[in-house]
């Protein structure tokens, strides 16, 4: 006897954020999804790392480093590095992140030759935001870290702070996300997708804004998937939150987002 699962899964219900074309004056930074079945992946399919943007990808490593050398080897070889900061946008954008983890050590360094700063990721130096007296002059204060804003200069063996890797190569599917991290490659949206429609008001043109999404709590099984909003909370706009064709039952089904059950197409929702 041969049991089957033709049936794909529907999303039924999204709690915590407005209903399409609907409003809310409440501050958005977290909201589920409800499916008609368990997701096929024990992490409800979320592989957007902790920080995204357009044409490149930073996330803090998963353990503390006490020695800064680790992480550069951590990074070595595999189309990452240190992170490097080349403008106040970008600077801007870390510290909005990456903020809540405290202090993370970059990729400037002037361990080759003292009081001359340089980038692991052989960039010129174009841009920089020392706190006031934090480039210290002392031969083992040889790395930068960004806290609060602001740069400064400490020895690895006296700090234990985690540190940004950034990340290049092969992109498939233009999302922003080398394929490398990307757990659905040719997909754009990865399985969730959630951006405001930028000043506009029309989504998927340039300014639209990605928000990270990440899945909390830790996703087992049933039919919640709980999200935090990772750069949130939203701010007024418009915003749609998509969920496509990429997320697949435990049976392999595709998405049926519009009901009428064929797999393989995505649902939206729309609101401010």
């Amino acid at each position: 006897m041969r049991i089957t699962d033709a049936v794909p899964p529907q999303v039924t219900g999204i709690t915590g954020l407005p209903a399409e074309g609907a409003t809310t004056q409440a501050l958005v930074s977290s909201f589920s999804v409800q499916v008609s079945e368990g997701s096929e992946r024990g992490d409800g399919e979320q592989r957007q790392p902790a920080g995204v943007e357009l044409r490149r990808a930073l996330l803090p490593l998963d353990r503390q480093l006490c020695d800064l050398v680790r992480g550069r080897d951590a990074g070595a070889g595999v189309g990452r590095h240190l992170v490097t900061i080349n403008d106040a946008d970008e600077q801007a954008w870390l510290q909005r992140a990456f903020g809540r983890y405290g202090a993370v050590w970059t990729g400037l360094t002037d361990q080759a030759t003292e009081g001359t700063w340089v980038w692991a990721s052989g960039e010129p130096v174009t841009y920089s935001n020392w706190a006031s007296g934090s480039r210290m002059p002392i031969g083992d204060y040889d790395f930068a870290y960004l806290s609060d804003g602001y740069w400064y200069s400490y020895a690895t063996s006296s700090s234990c702070y985690r540190a940004v890797l950034e990340f290049a190569g092969t992109d498939t599917d233009g999302d922003g996300i080398p394929d490398a991290l990307d757990g659905n490659p040719n997909d754009t949206l990865n399985t969730w997708d959630l951006r405001s429609a930028g000043s506009d008001g029309v989504f998927e043109t340039a300014d639209d804004r990605h928000y990270t999404l990440k899945v909390n709590p830790a996703y087992v099984n049933g039919t919640t998937i709980g999200f935090q909003v990772d750069n949130g909370p939203l701010l007024a706009g418009q915003y749609r939150f998509t969920a496509t064709a990429a997320l697949r039952d435990r049976a392999g089904n595709a998405l049926d987002g519009n009901g009428d059950g064929v797999g393989v197409t995505p649902t939206s929702a729309c609101s401010r």
